[in-house]
């Protein structure tokens, strides 16, 4: 079934109108599937009414050795890497993209519920019905991203993820343009060429992390959106180039490394960021990438989907040493665009 360009004003008729059960806690896919509406960007509209107080965000979690569902915390602010269990009294650690889920619910000062809302029932049927947004796909919607700047994790605490993909990109001959053009409009090129990774990686269902002069670090909660959003960043900066008409040696050149595992997420400097040996070795990929390339660890290439998105790329298996591991590693590398 198609779907539709839902907007703010879509959103909020529904928060007034859909049956009190459907709002008391909206769970997003649920809510796509009623108003016909892409899913992240329904979440992405979710995110917004919360900001701006016609909607309230719900942190809960499912215990993994009861099942039971309840409250987790308010905010991130008071998000802790270690919990109990309030049904079965069990110490767990829960981890963000499996246990930890959101849901949301209609501001009171936007439309008042009655005591029939709270159908635990209809809840229960919606969960099952309809797969629940973990805390990990919440934190893959840039709005929501840059918003909880200003809700970091407490200090000292982290947040556990069992799945993440990531790749860095860097620039190919950056230094050399700065020379050529000048500092000016070499660094207005490279600011806007980021914009241009932003729309690609968001339309993969992904999340720019942070930026690292020339390079952008890049998040996804599958690895199959991670490739999708590397190829179409690749792609995305050819336009660019075009656009620009950049040509021979002023062209911008993307070389992109990735790796997906388990992770930890803190807030260093203010922003929430992703810490461990999946990071690690995702930027040493990214540093064994030719420009024009994407290359890819064995964990990805390995996962499902990956060889039907690359079915049109001859890649190259190359076993090399990489610093801070004990024994070479497999990168699989292939070429998207020519230099």
């Amino acid at each position: 079934m198609p779907t539709m360009t839902l907007s703010r004003e879509h959103l909020r008729d529904y928060l007034l109108h859909a049956e009190e059960r459907a709002v008391y806690r909206v769970y997003p896919r649920h809510m796509a599937a009623e108003l016909r509406a892409g899913y992240r960007s329904l979440l992405r509209l979710l995110v917004e009414a919360t900001l701006e107080g016609e909607a309230l965000l719900h942190w809960q979690l499912r215990c993994p050795i009861c099942g039971a569902t309840g409250d987790y915390a308010s905010s991130l602010q008071e998000a802790h890497h270690e919990t109990t269990c309030a049904t079965c009294a069990a110490t767990i650690v829960p981890h963000v993209d499996d246990e930890i889920f959101v849901t949301f619910s209609v501001h009171p000062a936007l439309r008042r519920l009655g005591p029939h809302a709270d159908d635990p029932d209809f809840q229960q049927s919606m969960a099952e019905r309809f797969r629940p947004t973990t805390g990990h796909e919440l934190l893959t919607i840039q709005t929501f991203r840059d918003w909880a700047q200003n809700q970091p994790l407490p200090t000292q605490e982290s947040l556990e993820v069992r799945h993440v993909a990531l790749w860095f990109s860097d620039l190919s001959g950056s230094t050399a343009l700065y020379a050529r053009r000048g500092d000016p409009r070499a660094f207005q090129l490279v600011r806007q060429h980021f914009d241009y990774l932003f729309e690609a990686v968001d339309a993969a269902g992904g999340v720019i992390v942070k930026t690292l002069g020339d390079s952008v670090m890049a998040a996804f909660s599958s690895s199959q959106d991670a490739l999708r959003g590397a190829l179409n960043s690749h792609l995305a900066l050819a336009d660019f180039n075009r656009s620009h008409a950049l040509t021979g040696d002023d062209r911008m050149i993307l070389k992109i490394g990735m790796h997906s595992g388990p992770s930890i997420l803190v807030t260093l400097n203010e922003r929430l960021d992703y810490f461990g040996q999946t990071v690690n070795l995702a930027a040493r990929i990214a540093g064994l990438a030719r420009a024009g390339d994407i290359a890819l660890s064995q964990a990805v290439y390995d996962e499902p989907g990956t060889a039907e998105l690359l079915r049109k790329y001859p890649v190259e298996a190359i076993r090399t040493p990489v610093k801070g591991l004990d024994e070479p590693v497999v990168i699989n590398r292939f070429r998207v665009v020519g230099e």
